[in-house]
């Protein structure tokens, strides 16, 4: 559920817990979430992309504002 300033949301793991954010970041939370720049189904994944961060945070920085800016070029292409 949103209103105009906040989102709140029912925690997964108890269901007497909301989570209230702010809208505009669970905006672009959810917009994020859509490009679909991380493997979901492999949680070690995670774990490479945070060594990955560390050992070189200026080249993955741009890696990945390459792939981000690379998913949105594509997806307004015209075929």
């Amino acid at each position: 559920m949103t209103f105009r300033y906040v989102a709140v949301k029912q925690s997964y793991l108890d269901e007497h817990l909301y989570q209230l954010s702010d809208a505009r970041i669970d905006a672009l939370d959810r917009s994020l979430s859509q490009l679909n720049l991380f493997d979901n189904t492999n949680t070690s994944g995670m774990y490479k992309i945070m060594a990955d961060l560390r050992r070189d945070p200026y080249a993955f920085t741009i890696s990945a504002f390459s792939k981000i800016s690379d998913k949105l070029l594509n997806r307004y292409d015209c075929p």
